[in-house]
């Protein structure tokens, strides 16, 4: 049963695509299946029911290209195969925003030991990890400001006293 899924939805992407996705700020164009879509997510069934069915079009400004490719891979063969570690945030995010569940991470090598399998609540943490670390990052540089407007001051307090002592 499982391979006749798995089957079935690859023989999918040779058929013509109905649907188009607009993605991120500059609205990429991204061709999928709409019944791919709905099965895929609560997220996606939600924003498809408010659309006429004549409606073939969806924007997501906050999900970029690339992302949502390695998204749609999944849904159609139900892996990431050779997913880039510089990608993989963003796929996460994205896969969070979109609400799907399930995802499985593949290394390069796609060996079973190096299957990892990322959990919702795994993604929520790692968002909360992202901003987390942005935030002790912009404290970090608000104490590196702080020292160095305190060694202004302390060299201006030095500027001052030696211009009080050149006139003594």
């Amino acid at each position: 049963m499982e391979d006749h899924a798995k089957n079935l939805l690859a023989a999918m992407r040779n058929v013509k695509y109905d649907f188009t996705l607009l993605l991120g700020p500059q609205q990429e164009h991204l061709q999928c299946h709409r019944v791919v879509l709905e099965a895929s997510s609560d997220w996606f069934r939600q924003a498809l029911e408010k659309l006429p069915p004549d409606i073939i079009i969806l924007p997501i400004p906050n999900v970029t290209l690339k992302p949502m490719k390695n998204i749609l891979n999944f849904l159609y063969t139900g892996e990431l195969k050779n997913l880039r570690t510089d990608n993989l945030q963003s796929t996460m995010t994205a896969a969070l925003y979109l609400k799907i569940e399930g995802l499985f991470f593949q290394t390069h090598k796609n060996k079973p030991d190096d299957t990892v399998i990322i959990t919702r609540k795994e993604l929520e943490s790692m968002q909360e990890n992202i901003a987390t670390d942005t935030k002790d990052e912009v404290e970090c540089m608000e104490d590196k400001v702080e020292c160095i407007e305190d060694k202004a001051e302390c060299m201006e307090e030095d500027i001052v006293m030696e211009n009080e002592t050149l006139k003594s």
